[in-house]
């Protein structure tokens, strides 16, 4: 009984959160998935044809993509021996296509069904016309149409579907109709995706999908889908995207993601609406302002690398498409989306301050109220744990959860109740207050957790001194325990002298002081619990050093790092000791610290 009341607990806490129209589209979508699965055969769109113009157009994106680096790291030569790779997961697929093999991964096959291995052949046909890429891809078509009827599992998902025709229609604007994805045959799966509209999850997916339709309407030059399409992109722009840029559910690489498919739909359309360039322009900055010195994102919420073009080169294609100019310099906050930077050129600690968001669909976010990634140097040194992946990854629990985050963990608990794959309950709220003074620049945050305790940060970044304050404080409650986690990359090397641990990497030394500690403990690729793990692509997880600062008391607790450059010994000791007596008299944190 306590096991079955514990999930209706769990439901009430999550099912508070979403909109009436989400449950409502959900019930319609199950009720969908039990009904005969019907779609129109491709004689019933026989008239549908690919506009010419929006073709060219379509092929000079790809050529414009492919200097700019779009599936560059792509192994041609295997995708063309039949072996597909999704995931880090490669798959033999000479004797046959596993569309319908259950033992892989449902994201695996999503991205099987999506077609992702056709947009790669379709990027390298401008400059690698030697290969009869354009029948390759018609082998897949025509296979996956004779082994996935309408309704068929996973194959017709929406998100998958969505997928599959921007992959298609870019594929035949590479190839032409020789690659077997023919509008006729566009047109059928747009009508299919329009009537199965993922309204129940929003977010990234019913995003992408709206875009998908109006791509297929300029693609085919179809008014009333056009129509149709543009006003639910613009509903959904509206929604989505935040006034500085952001993607709503702050995640770097969903945001990426969204950001690349809306320049292929800008891109197809002859006269792209005024809203959506705006809104690409703003996505645009905010990815540029948000990337590491290395050129690419950090990795919060459910973020890797390699699930779309790496930052910098997709901001360097959106200036180029849009006739935009790069930033000369990056805002250090986003105060829509809850992302800061202290720290400027290659010396870069970017905060994420924001609780789990949007709130009526979480199921990307991470329990990382006020966590942190620093570069040093150009180097990233101290960094988020990633995403090893969904339903198929033994460590999603660990990901989502608080310890594989820089932040705080407050009496063994998380500020976020995760459960099953995407599903949130409980969660944080946090505010944050951002001052910029002479040398110094400075993030109060403030989280509340669910169970009643409250958590406060102040990081501070001296640009003379080149060193960064992190003091946190935690207030409610007697006894009180935490934890406080810095995720250093692997390879980084640590050792402690008299208190003081240096971290090196690859040339690069960052001081680390930590204050207030009971003990510091060193752990790297452990289990049970897991603990120092380090999973920048989806599949992947390496091993990673992580210090853990170890204090207890009752009612509140004061502690935190110091981070400096150990190399200015003299001058960082002096600057460290008269920062140690400002954090001192800052105890209350300027008002931030009261409960929300």
């Amino acid at each position: 009984m306590s096991g079955r009341l514990n999930t209706f607990i769990l439901y009430a806490r999550t099912l508070r959160h979403l909109r009436p129209r989400q449950i409502a589209w959900r019930l319609l979508r199950t009720v969908q998935r039990r009904l005969p699965s019907r779609a129109p055969g491709e004689d019933a769109h026989a008239s549908a044809r690919f506009d010419s113009a929006a073709l060219q157009r379509l092929r000079g994106f790809l050529a414009l993509a492919s200097r700019h680096g779009l599936d560059t790291d792509a192994d041609l030569p295997s995708l063309r021996d039949d072996m597909l790779a999704f995931l880090n997961h490669a798959v033999d697929c000479k004797a046959g296509m596993p569309w319908q093999d259950k033992s892989l991964s449902q994201l695996w096959r999503y991205q099987m069904h999506g077609f992702r291995m056709v947009r790669a052949l379709a990027a390298a046909s401008p400059s690698d016309a030697a290969f009869d890429d354009a029948a390759h891809a018609a082998r897949w078509v025509e296979d996956w149409l004779q082994h996935n009827p309408p309704g068929a599992d996973v194959a017709w998902d929406p998100h998958p579907t969505s997928d599959r025709l921007f992959n298609w229609v870019l594929c035949s604007a590479a190839f032409g109709a020789g690659c077997g994805a023919t509008a006729a045959r566009c047109t059928v799966q747009a009508d299919w995706l329009e009537a199965r509209l993922e309204y129940d999850l929003s977010a990234n997916h019913l995003l992408k999908e709206v875009m998908a339709l109006a791509l297929v309407a300029e693609a085919t030059n179809d008014a009333a889908l056009r129509q149709r399409a543009w006003a639910m992109v613009e509903e959904q722009v509206a929604e989505q995207i935040l006034p500085d840029g952001g993607h709503y559910e702050r995640s770097p690489m969903y945001h990426a993601q969204a950001l690349f498919d809306g320049l292929v739909l800008y891109a197809a359309s002859a006269s792209p609406p005024a809203f959506f360039e705006n809104a690409l322009r703003r996505m645009t900055h905010f990815l540029e302002d948000v990337l590491h010195p290395d050129g690419d994102i950090p990795l919060f919420s459910d973020a890797a690398f390699g699930e779309t073009m790496q930052g910098r080169a997709l901001v360097e294609l959106s200036h180029e498409l849009l006739h935009t100019e790069p930033r000369l310099e990056e805002r250090p906050v986003l105060p829509d989306s809850g992302f800061y930077a202290l720290g400027c050129g290659t010396d870069r600690m970017i905060l994420k301050a924001v609780a789990p968001s949007p709130d009526h669909q979480p199921g990307h976010a991470h329990a990382d109220p006020l966590t942190f990634e620093l570069s040093v140097a150009g180097l990233r040194m101290i960094v988020d744990g990633g995403c090893h992946g969904y339903a198929e990854s033994p460590l999603r629990g660990y990901c989502r959860s608080v310890r594989a985050h820089n932040t705080v963990r407050i009496n063994g608990q998380e500020p976020m109740e995760a459960w099953q794959v995407f599903r949130v309950a409980r969660r944080h709220r946090v505010v944050a207050d951002w001052e910029m003074s002479g040398h110094a620049s400075t993030l109060r945050g403030n989280c509340h957790w669910p169970q009643g305790w409250t958590h406060t940060r102040y990081a501070r970044h001296d640009r003379d001194t080149r060193f960064w304050a992190v003091v946190d404080r935690v207030d409610g409650g007697d006894p009180l325990t935490v934890e406080s986690y810095l995720h250093f990359h692997p390879g980084t090397e640590l050792t402690e002298t008299n208190g003081v641990w240096i971290a090196a990497r690859g040339g690069v030394r960052l001081g680390v002081l930590p204050e207030g500690a009971d003990r510091i403990e060193l752990v790297e690729g452990a289990h049970d619990p897991d603990q120092g793990w380090y999973c920048p692509h989806f599949g992947v997880a390496e091993r990673a050093p992580t210090l853990v600062l170890h204090a207890k008391g009752a009612r509140r607790l004061n502690f935190g790092w110091m981070l400096f450059p150990p190399e200015r010994a003299e001058q960082t000791v002096a600057a460290l000791a008269a920062m140690h007596g400002v954090l001192r008299r800052e105890g209350e944190f300027g008002g931030v610290g009261a409960p929300l």
